[in-house]
């Protein structure tokens, strides 16, 4: 073989190799995440991963996070009125993971401010009003 056929061949070999290593380490290692989310309205997700990464994204029913890198994850949802979502997953190389994200309504409890007897003394008036009025009309 000439010198100059032998030089292409180890060029090729050269680039073929870098380009391999190349897409095994960037390419083939991603993965994507495809979020089915309950309800209607507005939600805030947020994908941090084990490096700390974070990928932010508004979605309304579906949203997707395509070409992220395939490792350790915390999902965060969140939306007005609804409890926070927090859930934490693996993705492996080349996987394409669906996963529902069912909020839930937030619910406050208050404490009573008026006293027992004043809540009493209202149910009372309320009900000889009712009566009042349904022995005049009629």
């Amino acid at each position: 073989m000439s010198n100059r056929l032998l030089s292409l061949l180890i060029l090729v070999l050269v680039f073929g190799g870098l380009y391999g290593l190349y897409y095994y380490f960037f390419v083939a290692s991603t993965a994507s995440v495809s979020l089915i989310i309950s309800g209607s309205g507005t939600t805030s997700v947020t994908l941090t991963s084990e490096f700390k990464n974070s990928y932010v994204r508004e979605c309304d029913r579906n949203c997707v996070f395509g070409d992220i890198p395939a490792v350790n994850y915390t999902l965060s949802a969140k939306r007005e009125g609804y409890t926070s979502v927090e859930k934490a997953f693996k993705l492996g190389r080349g996987e394409q993971k669906k996963m529902v994200i069912t909020l839930e309504k937030e619910v406050t409890l208050t404490e009573q401010t008026r006293k027992k007897e004043e809540t009493i003394a209202a149910i009372k008036l309320g009900r000889e009003v009712q009566e009042v009025l349904e022995s005049n009309t009629g």
